[in-house]
């Protein structure tokens, strides 16, 4: 009788062993590319890799600087 008390234990220890199982997911690669800003140019890549990818942008003049992206025209 004390086999049969056993039995509902194992079950429930293999059913958490089973969902303890490996993510065979990964995740997806995220580019990474930094532009450095100064007065009057920018240093960087020119394109960027196809896919996710995080930008930044570091201002290190003295005058505020942005960045614009823009989609190459077919051919580039």
């Amino acid at each position: 009788m004390e086999r049969l008390a056993f039995i509902p234990v194992i079950f429930l220890l293999l059913t958490l062993l089973a969902g303890c199982g490996g993510d065979d997911e990964t995740a997806p690669m995220i580019n990474e590319v930094a532009y450095t800003a100064a007065d009057y140019h920018f240093i960087g890549r020119q394109f960027l890799p196809f896919g996710m990818t995080k930008l930044t942008l570091a201002n290190d003049g003295m005058d505020l600087h942005h960045q614009q992206l823009l989609s190459p025209q077919q051919g580039m």
